[in-house]
């Protein structure tokens, strides 16, 4: 299969998941390969990867630097304004399919790198875990479209559903690593070993998260939904449509 002929495609490229969903070929064509091959990440089970042997860890890097990802994301963007008597709430939120093409030249040497780390790692007998953020050039273009440009200082962009974690052992327990969970659960999280969990974690595991950055996105359709909230003195839960998945 000639994959050369990605590297004229744009590095990323977006478009409204119920537009996807109602014609899929979309992406496909627009490629010029075969379903079967583009790499399909759109579930949380498929995002994580465990690989027992460097054998298998090749045929993983084989796929990430050569075959398009395929994602579902959930992106959203608030803006909170508060006053003596009324807080303002805008939100806006979408859901994208989402093609990263790995042959382009920013991406081929941000994945080439990461993954010969792992490599390395592997064949020298290490436990590793790495998580690559895919999404922060969506939630990057997503904000800059969305954003009124209002001076409000309460902003916040969060985006689900683009990010992938290969390891050979485990992953990283939220609940013992999680900020808030130590800050708010200290007792509990002391009692329950969080301490000893990070300290192992830090000495017997390489973790490491890196995000795709810098990066254009291209053919992104439609506009965001729009929604605005106004309540008195106190602010109203405006949450966003269900995350994917994390």
């Amino acid at each position: 299969m000639d994959y050369e002929a990605l590297q004229n495609l744009p590095p990323c490229v977006a478009i409204k998941l119920k537009t996807f969903l109602e014609n899929p070929d979309m992406l496909y064509e627009l490629t010029g390969l075969p379903k079967t091959m583009i790499v399909n990440l759109t579930s949380k089970e498929d995002r994580s990867v465990k690989v027992d042997s460097a054998e298998e860890l090749q045929l993983v890097t084989e796929d990430l630097l050569h075959k398009p990802l395929l994602f579902y994301c959930a992106v959203q963007h608030q803006i909170t304004e508060k006053s003596p008597y009324l807080t303002e709430v805008r939100t806006w939120r979408a859901l994208y399919a989402v093609l990263i093409n790995p042959w382009h030249p920013a991406i081929q040497e941000f994945l080439q790198r990461l993954l010969t780390e792992e490599s390395d790692h592997m064949n020298a007998g290490e436990k590793f875990c790495i998580k690559i953020k895919f999404g922060k050039c969506v939630k990057d273009w997503f904000r800059r479209n969305v954003d009124d440009g209002s001076d409000c200082n309460e902003k916040k962009t969060t985006l689900s559903g683009m990010g992938l974690r290969i390891h050979n052992y485990s992953t990283p327990l939220k609940v013992c690593s999680n900020p808030w969970m130590i800050v708010f659960c200290f007792p509990c999280w002391f009692l329950f070993g969080g301490p000893c969990y990070l300290v192992q974690r830090k000495v017997r595991f390489y973790d490491r998260r890196e995000k795709l950055s810098g990066i254009s996105v291209s053919f992104l359709t439609e506009e965001a939904e729009k929604i605005c909230t106004m309540t008195s003195r106190r602010r109203r839960n405006t949450r966003a449509v269900a995350p994917i998945n994390d």
